[in-house]
């Protein structure tokens, strides 16, 4: 299903030049797959929460944020220079998750079901 187009991105943004690293016609083929994996019902039209949350992932992927490599094992880090230095550690299942995505998932959230313990208990008469 194809919940975003690029002339829609393109609308979106307000330019032509948002997609970076990728195509256009690419970044919006992979954040309308991104989309179809989220398991949203079947709504016509599609609302405007959803296209906004394609058009941010859209977005991620065209600067290399989202469906990009991924580098794993990061266990230790440091560099320093003069007064200022800097560590890191990461476990080797670290991910970090852009902001776009963020917030395409809270546009999102209305619609996805939640099979948590809270949401059964709310519909508990």
């Amino acid at each position: 299903m194809d919940y975003i187009n690029v002339q829609g991105a393109t609308d979106y943004f307000g330019n032509t030049d948002w997609a970076v690293k990728e195509t256009p016609e690419r970044c919006v083929r992979l954040a309308n797959l991104w989309l179809s994996n989220k398991g949203l019902p079947n709504l016509n039209p599609i609302p405007n929460e959803w296209k906004e949350a394609g058009y941010e992932i859209a977005y991620e992927i065209g600067k290399g944020g989202i469906y990009a490599d991924k580098q794993t094992g990061v266990l230790s880090e440091s560099m320093s220079a003069d007064t200022v230095s800097y560590s890191q550690t990461l476990a080797s299942n670290a991910v970090t998750i852009s902001k776009g995505e963020l917030i395409a998932d809270d546009l999102l959230r209305p619609w996805l079901k939640s099979f948590g313990l809270v949401s059964i208990l709310n519909k508990v008469p």
